[in-house]
């Protein structure tokens, strides 16, 4: 049996184990806010791809409704029951675990994927969106397949799969600017097609919006564009310390995060200098109170004692050449 083969059966252990444990948790949130009306507006309307409902939470908010549309399509199959609400995210979390596999051992090797894996299955964020019948594990299994074509150069599979992920939830549009951005930084425009082709997830917001305004009446969800506020003072940090510090740092899910990111640079590294540079990415970590200041000498402490390690060896090697 092959190693992938292992994997895949031990992230189906995991899956089936969160799938089980999500029977017993009731809907909650956005899923009774929109997702399980918007689900039986469209099985009750002949499956129409386009929710357009009148009543309140009919509309999937104005979100792709891809998600909702299969779900829609299992329910009219196999019944509106509380396991097949439950079916989708768990074939996404089993498709992001072993994408996050295959992505860690080409990044690195075998141990980088299975670590990479098992750090996302243990993320907080990640577990409690595998119980959720919402679109975001779908979405971000398409990303992570994305990501996986894309560093190893199948830019037409990778743009496929973003433009997937974007129709199963329209932030993963990131994803797409992030390769455009990246291919104008190395290659400029000598490759024009290839900056078009990671321009083509834009479709898909484009076919939602649309689709939206020809049946609801508006391109965008009016809640989305939200209402004009003045800035506070010390608006940027506080946002920076949301976004770069709360969701990368809080309760602890940096740890798992930085290992996986610290073996990959270790394992693909070709200088006795890239422990430090993994260490550096717990950055975000020292952004976040309480623990920031112990952990900000601690981590110089590994450092200094890192580099007075590679110092000393580089004496004796340099010594014994003489």
């Amino acid at each position: 049996m092959s190693m992938e083969s292992r994997f895949f059966i031990a992230a189906l252990v995991m899956v089936a184990f969160a799938y089980a444990l999500s029977l017993s948790v009731p809907l909650f949130g956005d899923t009774i806010g929109y997702g399980l009306k918007t689900v039986n507006w469209m099985r009750d309307n002949g499956y129409h791809p386009v929710p357009s409902g009148s009543e309140r939470g009919e509309q999937a908010m104005g979100h792709p409704a891809l998600f909702f549309w299969l779900w829609a399509l299992l329910t009219g199959v196999l019944g509106n029951t509380m396991w097949v609400a439950r079916l989708l995210p768990a074939v996404a979390s089993l498709m992001c675990l072993w994408g996050m596999y295959r992505l860690g051992r080409h990044l690195s090797c075998e141990t980088a994927g299975w670590v990479s894996a098992f750090a996302l299955f243990a993320s907080p964020l990640f577990f409690v969106e595998m119980l959720v019948p919402m679109p975001e594990s779908a979405a971000v299994a398409a990303v992570i397949w994305s990501v996986y074509h894309y560093v190893r150069k199948n830019y037409i599979s990778a743009t496929l799969l973003c433009a997937l992920a974007v129709a199963f939830r329209e932030q993963a549009v990131i994803l797409a600017g992030v390769y455009f951005l990246m291919e104008l930084l190395y290659s400029g425009f000598r490759k024009p097609l290839r900056l078009l082709l990671f321009l083509a997830p834009l479709l898909s917001i484009a076919a939602t919006g649309l689709a939206n305004y020809f049946f609801n009446g508006y391109f965008f969800f009016p809640t989305h564009l939200g209402a004009a506020v003045e800035l506070e003072p010390g608006w940027f940090m506080e946002r920076l310390r949301f976004f770069g510090a709360y969701i990368m740092s809080s309760d602890y899910r940096w740890f798992p995060v930085t290992l996986v990111l610290g073996g990959m640079l270790r394992g693909s590294g070709r200088n006795t200098y890239t422990l430090p540079f993994a260490l550096i990415l717990l950055a975000p970590a020292l952004l976040y109170p309480p623990e920031r200041i112990a952990f900000l000498l601690l981590i110089a402490l590994l450092i200094l004692v890192y580099l007075a390690r590679e110092e000393r060896c580089l004496v004796g090697c340099s010594a014994c050449s003489c």
